[in-house]
């Protein structure tokens, strides 16, 4: 039913993403409501990763985007398709000016895919008003920052609760095994 919607709810998010920077000045919540479109557009096939809308001809769909995104590479693990989506997603957001833009597109762009500090840990850190790289974990799958667990077997990622654990073991069994052995 989402997805059937969402050119009307795009239409919603730009005008709350404008609310929020210009009259509101909630630079934060703007972001978010960006990040929250850009996954939307994302998952109709519409979104900035060209490669997913074109994948096969077949239509994109919530479960195909999110084992994309997640997917890691095959040395390590590292999500890059998540960290290209929200690079990109990154240098969507149409108000160019807000501050918060700048210091996050500093922040990432001086940065190599796959080094700390990713695209998710600048995000979550400029949600939260966190300035500098902290060693804070945040849940591999959702971003989260509370009550994070560990994989139990290499210690490298960690997970808010069973189910976001669940959803990324497709990806993490491979680097996990490598790891641990």
């Amino acid at each position: 039913e989402l997805l059937h919607a969402h050119q009307q709810i795009h239409r919603l998010i730009v005008i709350l993403v404008e609310k929020q920077f210009k009259v509101e000045h909630n630079e934060v919540l703007a972001l978010k409501f960006h990040m929250i479109d850009s996954v939307l557009k994302q998952a109709c096939g519409q979104g900035p990763m060209e490669t997913l809308n074109k994948q096969g001809g077949e239509k994109v769909n919530i479960d195909s985007l999110v084992k994309f995104l997640l997917k890691g590479r095959e040395s390590d693990g590292f999500p890059v398709n998540l960290e290209a989506f929200l690079r990109l997603s990154i240098r969507d957001f149409a108000y160019h000016q807000s501050v918060l833009l700048q210091q996050m597109v500093h922040s990432v762009s001086t940065v190599a895919v796959g080094e700390n500090p990713t695209s998710l840990y600048v995000i979550c850190s400029m949600i939260l008003g966190i300035n500098g790289y902290n060693p804070i974990e945040f849940c591999t799958t959702c971003g989260d920052g509370k009550s994070l667990r560990k994989c139990a077997s290499c210690k490298e990622v960690a997970y808010c609760d069973q189910s976001c654990q669940q959803l990324h073991w497709f990806t993490h069994k491979k680097h996990c095994r490598v790891k641990s052995k």
